[in-house]
C-alpha cells in the first residue's frame, strides 16, 4: 500500500490502483497525484469532503452527459440519420446493423491504437460494438425510427464505461461483450430478421388488432 501522510490522504479522493501506479484526484491542489502501489485498492474520501465530492461527481456525470451527447449526436446522425435506412432495404435489418456495427468499430480504430489498446482488448470491443448496433438497430425500428432516441443510447454506452469506475479503469470488453452479445441474441431469436420490429411470436390478434382477418 503506498505511505501517505493523513494530511494527503485526506485530499486524495476516488483514487484507484492501476497496473501498479496510484492514481487519484487532490481536491486541495486541483491536480492529479500519482504514488508506487502494489495490488488494487481505494483511498476513500474524508468526511470533510463527502458533500463536495458528491456535488463534483453530480456535476462531472452531468458534464459528461453533455460532452459524450453532442459526441453521439454527430455520429448518429450519420449512422442512424443517413446510413441505416438504405442498408436496411438493401440487406435486412439484421445484416444491415451488423455491418453498420463493424464499420462503426473500425471507425474508432484508429483512436484505441493510439490509446495502447491490445488486439485482444480490441477484438472484444468489436463484439460488444457490434452486438450493440444491433440492439440499437432493432430500437431504432421499434421507436418510429427515433434518431434522438439513438443518441441518447449511444450518450449512455459511452457515459456508463466512463463512470465505471473512474474513467473506464473497470471496462472489461470481455464482460461487456459477451452481455450485450447475449442480449442481441435474444434480439434476434424473437424478433424477425428483416425488419427486426415483427415480434416472431405475436399472436394473429395482437398482429391484426382487433383480430379480424386481413
Amino acid at each position: 500500500m503506498m505511505k501517505m501522510s493523513e494530511t494527503s490522504r485526506s485530499q486524495v479522493c476516488s483514487t484507484v490502483m492501476q497496473g501498479g501506479r496510484a492514481i487519484g484526484f487532490d481536491n486541495a491542489r486541483c491536480e492529479w497525484v500519482t504514488g508506487r502501489t502494489r495490488g488494487r485498492a481505494w483511498l476513500p474520501c474524508s468526511s470533510d469532503h463527502s458533500i463536495l465530492n458528491a456535488s463534483n461527481g453530480v456535476f462531472q456525470s452531468l458534464a459528461l452527459c453533455v460532452v459524450f451527447f453532442i459526441g453521439a449526436l454527430g455520429e448518429e446522425l450519420g449512422w442512424s440519420g443517413y446510413a441505416i435506412d438504405p442498408m436496411q432495404n438493401h440487406w435486412g435489418a439484421l445484416k444491415a446493423s451488423i455491418i453498420l456495427g463493424l464499420i462503426w468499430a473500425v471507425y474508432h480504430y484508429i483512436g484505441l491504437v493510439q490509446a495502447h489498446r491490445s488486439v485482444e482488448w480490441i477484438a472484444w470491443w468489436t463484439l460488444y460494438t457490434v452486438a450493440a448496433r444491433v440492439i440499437m438497430v432493432w430500437l431504432f425500428n421499434n421507436t418510429g425510427k427515433s434518431v434522438f432516441g439513438m443518441v441518447l443510447f449511444h450518450m449512455t454506452l459511452n457515459v456508463t464505461w466512463q463512470l465505471f469506475p473512474v474513467s473506464g479503469s473497470f471496462f472489461d470488453p470481455r464482460v461487456t461483450g459477451l452481455i450485450t452479445a447475449v442480449i442481441a441474441i435474444i434480439v434476434i431469436f424473437l424478433w424477425d430478421s428483416q425488419t427486426l420490429a415483427q415480434f416472431r411470436y405475436a399472436s394473429p390478434q395482437a398482429s391484426h388488432g382487433d383480430g379480424s382477418p386481413m
